[in-house]
């Protein structure tokens, strides 16, 4: 009996004894990494994210100020995405002034048409900050008249529950942030 390829053949007392080396693979346990794999990856890193900031943003709204600037803030989205003119004026003060760029707009009654407009919306992006009388977020912004969305820095002065000053820096276009990269 031939012994294999690679063996050893010993002769003890007539019995042969045959021993195959074996040569395991280069990555003997490690998995190769499939598109399916990697998309499970990245899907749970970022739902564990988005669970984080959840988690987070629900542990810091404990503070008071935050949580009535916060649904003050998701109010307001509300109602101009319902294009509740009443509404939007209930929430701002009879002196309001909406700044972005170069427009301005001043008073509930200008604010009112905006707030009619087909077309607005806007959509809290991130959790708010708050700084005495001072509340900052990031917002989607879509403009009326089919102008488009933009992402921008709102920063809003609360009088007495309500919106009194509203600056919208659009990423990118509106100075300071002119030259900010958009997402």
């Amino acid at each position: 009996m031939a012994a294999p390829r690679g063996a050893e053949r010993l002769r003890v007392k007539g019995v042969v004894i045959a021993s195959v080396t074996h040569d395991p693979p280069d990555r003997v346990g490690l998995r190769r990494v499939t598109p399916g794999l990697l998309a499970a990856a990245v899907l749970a890193g970022v739902l564990i994210g988005v669970g984080t900031w959840e988690l987070v943003d629900r542990a810091v709204t404990d503070n008071s100020a935050k949580a009535d600037a916060t649904a003050l803030i998701d109010e307001l989205s509300v109602a101009v995405e319902r294009h509740d003119a009443d509404a939007v004026a209930a929430l701002v003060t009879p002196d309001i002034v909406v700044r972005s760029g170069a427009v301005t707009v001043t008073g509930v009654r200008a604010i009112r048409g905006l707030a009619s407009t087909p077309g607005a919306k806007l959509d809290r992006t991130a959790p708010v900050s708050v700084n005495g009388d001072f509340a900052t977020t990031f917002m989607d912004v879509t403009a009326p008249g089919g102008l488009g969305h933009r992402d921008a820095v709102a920063v809003l002065q609360l009088e007495d529950g309500k919106v009194a000053r509203l600056w919208a820096f659009v990423l990118g276009s509106t100075p300071p942030l002119d030259n900010a990269a958009t997402p």
